[in-house]
C-alpha cells in the first residue's frame, strides 16, 4: 500500500528529507519512519500466530526485514493494513448519494509509455488506461483496492491522478467534455495493492515506492558498461547498402568519409525512441489526433510544411499527405562539419507550424491536431528504400483517392528519382 503526492519516477528527488507523516504520526525524516515501523515488524515476526498465516514466505526474519519498507510494503502479509484503513479510510455514509454512470476506456492506451515498458507483459494494463476509471469513480484521497495488482499499475495510476502533466490533463478534460462528462477531480488517491505472487508485490512496490533516481541511474550505467565490455563485440556488425551502420567499429571505419568522425548514433526520446545519424535516410509517419480528417486546404498546409526544409535541412525524396496522416521519406542533409539537424527539431517545426496554421484556418483554436508521437524508421538498404517509395506511392491509390499517385494533389516525388530511373512496382509486388 502506498500514498504519494507525486510520482518519484519523474523527479530527481529521493526519499523525503524533512518531517514526514505516516499513519497519523509525524517523524523527523523518512529514515526515522522506516526504523520505527521496522521495529514493529520485527516484533510481529516473532509471533508464531503471525507466521501461521497461509502463504507466509519461507525466509529468515532478517531477509524479510531487508526487503520490506513498512508500513508501505512488507515481504510478508502486511500487518499494517488495518491501521492504514483506520487512518485514511472514510466510513460509508448511506446518507451521502453516490452515483456513477457506466464507463469504458481503451485499455491499450499507454502501451508505449516508459513506465509501462519497464516491466511489460501481454496481459498488463497500462497506468494511463487505468487513470480515467479512477478519476471517474473516486474522489481525491479515496482508497482504491486492487486485489490482483500484478506489477502495480493501479498504484501508479492512483498517483498519476495527482501528478499528471498539464498536457495530459488538457487532453483528457477535452475528451471528456466531448462525451458530455463532468470535469475530473484531479488529486492523488491512496491505494492498497495485493497479489498472490510475492514477485508481483515486490515489482509493484518498486514501481510505487520512492527511490534515489541518481543512484539508480549510476547503477544502470555501471551495469550497461559491464554488459558492453563482455558482450559488445557481438553487436559489431555492418549492414551493407544505403542504410544503417549500427556498430561502433563499423562507424569508426566509415568515419574517414566524413569531415568530422562519427562515433555513435544520436538518440532522442519522448514516448518512443528516435534514432538518427548524419546523412540517414528516414521514413516518417505522423497522424492526426483521434483520426481527425483534414480538409483539402488543410492538407495543402501540411504538404507545404513538409517541403519547406527541402534542400536546407533535409533532402525530401517522397511524401504524401492523407486525410488523417502523412508519410515522408527524406535524407538528413550533412553540413560541412559532418553534422545533420536533429530529427526531433525538424519534425517539431513541421508539426507545430502546420497545427497552428490549420487550427487558425479551421477555427480549432486550443484543440490537439497531431498525435504526440512521430513514427520513424531508418532505411537500411536499397531494397528497403525501394519498398518505402512504393508504399508511399500506392498509399492514396489503396484508399481510393486516385488512380495514379501523380494525380493526387498531395503526393510528391523528387526528380532525382526519375533521373535514376525509379518506377513504381505493380501493387501485387509491394512487400
Amino acid at each position: 500500500m502506498k500514498e504519494r503526492k507525486q510520482l518519484n519516477t519523474v523527479s530527481d528527488d529521493s526519499s523525503p528529507s524533512g518531517p514526514v507523516e505516516c499513519l497519523g504520526r509525524t517523524f523527523p525524516d523518512d529514515s526515522a519512519r522506516r526504523e520505527h515501523f521496522l521495529a514493529i515488524l520485527r516484533e510481529k515476526l516473532k509471533s508464531p500466530e503471525f507466521r501461521k498465516i497461509e502463504g507466509f514466505p519461507i525466509g529468515s526474519d532478517e531477509d524479510i526485514l531487508a526487503l520490506s519498507d513498512p508500513p508501505y510494503y512488507t515481504a510478508c502479509p502486511n500487518p499494517f493494513l488495518d491501521d492504514f484503513i483506520r487512518c485514511y479510510g472514510k466510513p460509508y455514509d448511506p446518507s451521502v448519494p453516490f452515483s456513477r454512470n457506466p464507463f469504458a476506456v481503451d485499455v491499450s492506451e499507454g502501451k508505449t509509455d516508459p513506465l509501462y515498458k519497464a516491466h511489460s507483459y501481454h496481459t498488463k494494463v497500462p497506468h494511463l488506461a487505468i487513470v480515467p476509471s479512477i478519476l471517474h469513480y473516486t474522489e481525491p484521497g479515496d482508497i482504491v483496492l486492487d486485489g490482483f495488482c500484478g506489477s502495480g499499475m493501479t498504484g501508479v495510476a492512483a498517483q498519476w491522478c495527482g501528478a499528471a502533466s498539464a498536457e495530459y490533463r488538457f487532453r483528457l478534460e477535452t475528451d471528456w467534455a466531448r462525451q458530455g462528462l463532468d470535469k475530473p477531480k484531479w488529486g492523488a488517491r491512496r491505494v492498497v495493492l495485493n497479489d498472490l505472487s510475492p514477485a508481483a508485490t515486490f515489482i509493484a512496490a518498486n514501481y510505487n515506492l520512492p527511490f534515489d533516481v541518481r543512484a539508480f541511474a549510476e547503477a544502470g550505467k555501471q551495469l550497461l558498461a559491464e554488459v558492453e565490455q563482455e558482450l559488445g563485440w557481438m553487436y559489431e556488425t555492418l549492414h551493407s547498402g544505403a542504410g544503417i551502420l549500427p556498430a561502433r567499429k563499423a562507424l569508426d571505419k566509415l568515419s574517414s568519409n566524413f569531415k568530422t568522425p562519427i562515433h555513435q548514433f544520436k538518440k532522442t526520446q519522448r514516448d518512443l525512441p528516435h534514432w538518427q545519424y548524419p546523412g540517414a535516410i528516414l521514413f516518417i509517419t505522423f497522424s492526426t489526433y483521434k483520426k481527425k480528417e483534414l480538409a483539402p486546404r488543410s492538407r495543402d498546409i501540411v504538404f507545404n510544411a513538409l517541403k519547406f526544409w527541402h534542400g536546407k535541412k533535409i533532402q525530401l525524396l517522397s511524401a504524401v499527405v492523407m486525410p488523417d496522416h502523412a508519410h515522408a521519406l527524406f535524407q538528413l542533409v550533412v553540413d560541412e562539419q559532418g553534422k545533420s539537424e536533429d530529427l526531433s527539431k525538424v519534425m517539431h517545426s513541421i508539426k507545430s507550424f502546420s497545427a497552428n496554421e490549420i487550427n487558425k484556418l479551421e477555427g480549432w483554436q486550443g484543440q490537439i491536431l497531431w498525435q504526440n508521437e512521430t513514427f520513424d524508421h531508418i532505411v537500411r538498404n536499397d531494397e528497403d528504400l525501394n519498398n518505402t517509395l512504393n508504399y508511399i506511392y500506392w498509399n492514396p491509390i489503396r484508399r481510393g483517392l486516385c488512380e495514379r499517385a501523380e494525380e493526387y494533389s498531395w503526393y510528391y516525388r523528387d526528380g532525382l528519382l526519375e533521373n535514376a530511373g525509379w518506377k513504381p512496382a505493380p501493387l501485387g509486388r509491394i512487400e
